[in-house]
């Protein structure tokens, strides 16, 4: 375009003369023009990649949620119904049935990583029933109608030097409680 140009601007000997040199139409791309779009794509994917990981992990927490919810209310049914806890199993509630590992009908593992877990009183320091669901790290926990000291409560827990798993509790609402232990805890709304 630029030839072009400068010939239409100039007499018929300057034409002469410069048509004999390089001015051809370019097409594509130079190389530092490719550079710099590779720069651009790699500082955006710096950037979003981590964010993505972290709503992937958070929608699998919260697909997990109202399992969670479900399994604790007809713990707690099943509890005013006979005086007394029991399994997974032994409730009116459905889990998914492609878990690759039980215990005792109330631990179930799923290839994916996700993890359900159920007690009964006196099971992970709680005077009652509480349903538990972890996901790469992170777990939340239902504490049952009848549980001390977070009755009728759900927490999420994650190491404390898990800073993905701490995003996620605070993501999800969650208040930093004391955990007395080198676990951050949030009590969810």
């Amino acid at each position: 375009m630029k030839c072009f140009m400068f010939l239409s601007r100039h007499s018929e000997t300057l034409r002469g003369a410069v048509s004999g040199s390089n001015c051809y139409n370019k097409k594509g791309f130079t190389l530092l023009e490719l550079l710099v779009v590779v720069l651009i794509i790699g500082i955006l994917a710096a950037v979003a990649l981590p964010q993505y990981q972290v709503a992937v992990k958070k929608s699998k927490l919260v697909s997990l949620m109202p399992l969670l919810r479900a399994i604790s209310d007809a713990e707690d049914r099943f509890y005013l119904a006979n005086g007394y806890y029991s399994y997974i199993g032994d409730l009116d509630v459905s889990i998914p049935q492609n878990y690759i590992y039980t215990y005792a009908n109330r631990d179930f593992e799923y290839a994916d990583g996700t993890f359900i877990s159920q007690c009964g009183k006196l099971c992970g320091g709680s005077n009652g029933s509480t349903v538990t669901g972890r996901v790469n790290g992170v777990t939340i926990t239902f504490y049952g109608q009848y549980s001390q000291p977070y009755q009728n409560a759900r927490t999420c827990r994650t190491g404390g030097a898990n800073k993905t798993g701490i995003k996620i509790c605070k993501s999800l609402g969650g208040k930093s409680i004391p955990s007395g232990t080198s676990e951050a805890l949030f009590l969810l709304p």
